[in-house]
């Protein structure tokens, strides 16, 4: 009959402990990843929204760049998380166009 010693379960403890604080840095990235492109995505529905109320108020035309939206439509011109601001496309409507790629 085999028996463990008090080293080799520690050991087996320790190596357990270090495998499970390894994971724990990488749930936490992920998280916060995703709470910045659920930040972004909200900002980019905002500004969107703000450019379908610009175009009802405005006989159907659009804005050419989201200062036209603040302060009537935004409060203020909104910034990504991770840095720059957003800018409408070129297309029509214009659509929100986040300068780190993030989309909803």
């Amino acid at each position: 009959m085999k028996r463990f010693t008090v080293l080799s379960i520690m050991a087996i403890l320790c190596i357990m402990l270090m495998a499970a604080g390894c994971g724990t840095d990488q749930a936490e990235k992920a998280k916060q990843e995703g709470l910045v492109r659920g930040a972004c995505q909200d900002n980019l529905r905002t500004i969107d929204s703000a450019v379908m109320q610009y175009s009802a108020s405005n006989m159907g035309s659009y804005p050419r760049s989201i200062d036209q939206l603040v302060p009537t439509y935004l409060r203020e011109a909104p910034e990504c998380m991770t840095g720059g601001p957003y800018t409408l496309s070129k297309t029509t409507p214009p659509r929100a166009v986040c300068p780190n790629g993030h989309t909803y």
